[in-house]
């Protein structure tokens, strides 16, 4: 390799302004219009140096000032494939302001591969001015000599660097007379534009200056709590302005270690125009509120806050911005490296072409870790179509792989904007047509408008200590004077939750005035006018479902505000990235005649609802929803809710759907389904059927099991009298067999016992039915579990099939006991007894077998493990496998009974006088179908009890325990009505023949009857 030092041009630009100045002829003359000389010895000792790799200042990112410090730059060993990047470029000449960049670079970055030590540079020279005087425009180093990288080199370049000008005759010194000119021409008037600052927004501006229009146009900026009305080159905004007027805004995310939490800020916000006087200071306080962004803190915890100790990859974009397609860098380009702490990426939007993106990566040093993400954003107000374009997003990466630029288009997903009421500016209305993810809502409460973190705005707006606030606030929402103006309940109510947010837990906790959970419930609940309250903390909406395209819920985004959902943009809602959501089924609101929806969702709830009993144990992880309605009926309200957790837990646990029980202070997961979770949204989902404050809570492992496994009074009793029927059953059955066996004279034969074929069959299905729940409850391990295991299912099985053959058999004995009644002189035989029992056998055993046989169907989702409780049908296959066949016994038992009385009111008409066999045998009938009757009632109600797991069915639940205990009683009564019905079988045998002729003859010819 030539150890000489190579001077050439890269390029050189002739620029001009008339027509066809850019002659070709002029190419030759160009070539020698600038020469340069350097001082070699100087370049080698201060560019090359002795050839040994050195340390380099690593800046991470550009810094931009009038005087550069290296503060923000330490000192980096490159390694011994690395060289040392430094670049210098005059952001604004009439300021002297430079940026400067330096750090270590891969060599193989240095095109071309043999000349990997240079200095570049940019000279600009005005031909229309004085053409001996040059400028410097930018500088690139390439160096490895000893502490090349000092901020001064630049300047010790240019003095070693000769710059000769050549021949410049070839170029008119001024644009020729003959030739029109193609840029614009001066305007021949001006531009007049308040001209003052102040800290106080509504302070008036007298001030005001006269400007070209060609050169400047008037502003609006607002930027640390200072407002500046002024004119503003066209040309010295950072972002390229098409048209006037715009707003202009850089917004801030940072993580709050203290709280856990991301705060939104506002760094700083303008409008551009480009009429006289359109500056007015009486746009400021629209302007404050015309645009608010957000993005989705789930998202946020993902890739800038994850903390992952492996290194993630990283694109080294080494030498400035990138433009690439198709969201992939070239390896020469970027090359990705592994970097151990912050990933720092960022995207200019200007002049992007739809496929292209020009962005920048680097791994900034260790120990430089940040979580910052800084978004900057136009709004043209005079389009048709509203909608924020980006100019720069700036993304401190800490996910495992930070080198994907679709980083970008992630980022922009999970953004959102609310457009606020741009009425104040001309020609903008808020009806104008806007973009899916932009909201707009009536009243936006910006608890940060004051702008210092110990003011907020009070109920006139005013900015106020916050304590002062919330105490005028909860005052008047306790006076219930006051609530009589709904709209200023409703701004009371969004103030508060404003007010708390900006105090932390330590203060919330001093206050000796707040409001309750049911206070808040109770406010929610009275408002029966549309209405609609916005802001960053909570959203308020009472909407009226007779619009023609009904409300049926509302969103939240975290730190934004929310929206109201409606019928038609239901699927549009869901399928977004929201904080918090809750949306009633149409045909609760149908059903129930609901005219007014109110609901209220609460981003930072207050410490109110932390002071719950076994708060310690049931952490509340979300946000607040409170769900009201103002309804004709009082029928079960349906209502889908879905989560995102915001308060994350380290230890394990698991997540729960709860509301909050005023009566005990407590958060109650009953009526609500266990949470699933959705990976595509980052939230749990889960329904509710009833209505109040709802909130994902989480339950930690070590209490999990202990608050799962304790069986409720309910459970205990159900079991325990199920146990009892189980013991009056052995009892008859073995007081049956002394009797038979010990008593000589006893004349108890077995086929009088048949009845009590009935009740053992009642007998055995409880005896299983205990079997599964207590197998259930031992074996389940989690509330996830869904599928039930194999000794569940065998058990589940033999359980439905004694479930049916019990009302087979009742219906069966009952039938037959009947038939003995009603045609005493020609009672069916036990043969047919047999017969029905044996088609009842095969009944329950096709009826089961179908079941089964669809079970081993996964896809059918046809059974369902409802964990510590029981392995049953799902609740949407329970109707055809429970409710419909028992609905077919109890119809029939319903029929025999009222043949039965039929028969009776006949029989007493004809025979006043029954004798004793008669009125028992009558009673055993009774006795048989009241058994099947109240079986056909628990067991209608008790499966779907366990299902549904409400409180708002506490009363059915124990019907369910009621009438099966029952069975134990008529098993009892049973057996003593064939014990007396067998003696008077033996005492009245000669009476009960000559009734029962007569009998016969009454229930065989009753027509005969009449006609005589």
């Amino acid at each position: 390799m030539s150890n000489d030092w190579l001077i050439k041009p890269d390029e050189i630009i002739f620029g001009c302004d008339w027509d066809c100045c850019n002659d070709p002829r002029l190419i030759k003359s160009l070539t020698d219009v600038i020469s340069i000389s350097i001082d070699e010895e100087w370049f080698r000792i201060n560019i090359y140096g002795t050839g040994t790799k050195t340390r380099c200042h690593d800046c991470g990112m550009k810094i931009c000032n009038k005087t550069i410090n290296l503060d923000d730059c330490p000192l980096e060993s490159c390694s011994s494939f690395e060289i040392c990047s430094l670049h210098d470029w005059i952001v604004n000449a009439s300021t002297n302001e430079q940026c400067f960049d330096s750090k270590c670079i891969p060599e193989q970055l240095v095109e071309p591969p043999d000349e990997k030590y240079k200095v570049s540079t940019e000279i600009i020279l005005y031909l229309a001015q004085n053409r001996s005087h040059f400028h410097y425009h930018g500088m690139n180093v390439y160096c490895i000599a000893q502490n090349c990288s000092r901020t001064t080199i630049f300047h010790e370049i240019k003095q070693q660097i000769t710059v000769n000008i050549g021949n410049l005759t070839a170029f008119p010194p001024t644009r020729p007379p003959t030739t029109t000119s193609t840029t614009r021409k001066p305007d021949s008037f001006g531009i007049k534009c308040y001209n003052c600052s102040s800290t106080n927004i509504t302070q008036p501006c007298t001030e005001s200056n006269e400007y070209s229009i060609s050169t400047k146009h008037c502003r609006i900026y607002y930027d640390e709590n200072r407002v500046t009305f002024s004119s503003v080159p066209v040309n010295s905004t950072q972002s390229y302005i098409y048209e006037f007027p715009y707003i202009f805004l850089e917004q801030s995310i940072d993580y709050n270690k203290t709280s856990k939490s991301w705060i939104f800020t506002r760094d700083y916000i303008s409008y551009g125009c480009n009429r006289d006087y359109c500056n007015q200071p009486r746009l400021t306080s629209s302007l404050l509120a015309s645009i608010h962004l957000a993005v989705n803190t789930s998202w946020l915890n993902a890739n800038v806050l994850a903390i992952d100790s492996s290194a993630r990859d990283c694109d080294q974009c080494l030498n400035n911005t990138q433009c690439v397609f198709n969201e992939t860098y070239a390896v020469d380009i970027c090359p990705v490296e592994k970097c151990n702490s912050t990933c720092f990426l960022s995207n200019i939007y200007n002049h992007m072409t739809p496929d292209q993106q020009c962005n920048q990566s680097i791994c900034r040093p260790t120990g430089n870790d940040i979580h910052r993400v800084t978004i900057q954003g136009i709004l043209y107000l005079n389009r048709s179509k509203l909608n924020v374009e980006f100019w720069k997003v700036s993304i401190p990466c800490h996910a495992s792989d930070c080198s994907r630029s679709r980083i970008f288009r992630e980022i922009n997903d999970q953004l959102i904007v609310r457009i606020g009421d741009l009425n104040a500016f001309n020609d903008i209305s808020t009806t104008t047509t806007s973009t899916p993810n932009l909201l707009t809502t009536a009243t936006f409460y910006d608890r940060d408008s004051c702008n210092n973190s110990m003011l907020v705005p009070d109920l006139s707006g005013s900015c106020v200590p916050k304590h002062d606030a919330h105490y005028e606030i909860v005052d008047f929402l306790l006076n219930e004077d006051n609530t009589e103006n709904l709209t200023a309940v409703a701004t009371a109510l969004t103030a508060y939750f404003g007010t708390m947010s900006s105090m932390n837990s330590t203060e919330q906790e001093q206050l000796n005035r707040t409001l309750t959970p049911d206070i808040i419930d109770n406010l929610v609940g009275i408002f029966n006018a549309s209405l609609t309250h916005n802001a960053s903390t909570s959203f308020l909406a009472c909407r009226p479902t007779d619009e023609e395209d009904m409300p049926i819920g509302i969103l939240f985004h975290s730190g934004f505000g929310g929206d109201i959902v409606f019928n038609s943009t239901e699927d549009g809602a869901i399928q977004s990235n929201l904080t918090a959501a809750a949306i009633f089924s149409r045909d609760s609101i149908l059903s129930n005649e609901v005219s007014f929806i109110n609901m209220l969702v609460i981003d930072q709830p207050p410490i109110e609802y932390y002071r719950s009993k076994h708060a310690n144990e049931k952490l509340l992880s979300s946000s607040i929803i409170v769900a009201k309605t103002q309804q004709t009926y009082l029928n079960e309200m349906n209502i889908s809710i879905y989560f995102r957790v915001l308060f994350e837990q380290e230890s394990d646990g698991e997540y729960y759907c709860a509301f909050y029980d005023m009566t005990t202070s407590s958060w109650n997961e009953s009526g609500c389904t266990f949470p699933t979770y959705n990976f595509d949204f980052q939230r749990y989902e889960c329904s509710c059927n009833h209505l109040t404050s709802f909130a994902l809570i989480w339950l930690p492992a070590t209490l999990i099991n202990n608050a799962k496994q304790s069986l409720n009074i309910e459970d205990i009793c159900s079991l325990l009298f199920q146990f009892i029927s189980i013991l009056c059953f052995l009892i008859v059955f073995i007081h049956s067999l002394i009797k038979r066996n010990c008593c000589a004279n006893s004349k108890l034969a077995a086929r009088d016992l048949l009845p009590l074929i009935s009740c053992a069959s009642t007998i055995l299905l409880f005896t299983f039915y205990i079997a599964l729940v207590l197998i259930v409850y031992t074996r389940s391990e989690s509330l996830n579990e869904k599928d039930c295991f194999l000794s569940a299912h065998i058990l589940m099985f033999i359980v439905y099939f004694l479930l049916i053959f019990m009302f087979c058999t009742k219906t069966s004995v009952g039938f037959f006991n009947y038939l003995r009644f009603v045609h005493p002189l020609s009672p069916p035989s036990f043969q047919q007894l047999r017969t029905l029992l044996f088609v009842s056998f095969l009944i329950s055993i096709i009826y089961s077998s179908f079941a089964i046989g669809l079970n081993t169907n996964q896809s059918y989702g046809m059974t369902q493990l409802y964990p510590y409780r029981i392995c049953w049908f799902a609740s949407n296959k329970i109707h055809f496998f429970l409710t419909i066949p028992i609905g077919i016994f109890l119809f029939l038992n319903i029929i025999m009974i009222l043949l039965l009385a039929k028969y009776l009111i006949r029989h007493t008409r004809s025979v006043p006088t029954l004798n004793p066999l008669i009125k028992r045998s009558k009673m055993c009938v009774i006795v048989l179908l009241s058994s099947c009757m109240t079986q056909g009632v628990a067991w209608l109600l008790g499966p779907l009890i366990s299902v549904i797991n409400s409180t708002s069915v506490q009363a059915f639940t124990w019907l369910f325990i009621i009438f099966n205990g029952l069975e134990g009683l008529w098993s009892i009564i049973l057996y003593i009505v064939i014990i007396r019905l067998q003696k008077s079988n033996v005492h009245t045998h000669s009476f009960t023949g000559d009734t029962l002729t007569k009998l016969s003859s009454i229930s065989s010819n009753p027509q005969q009857k009449r006609k005589q």
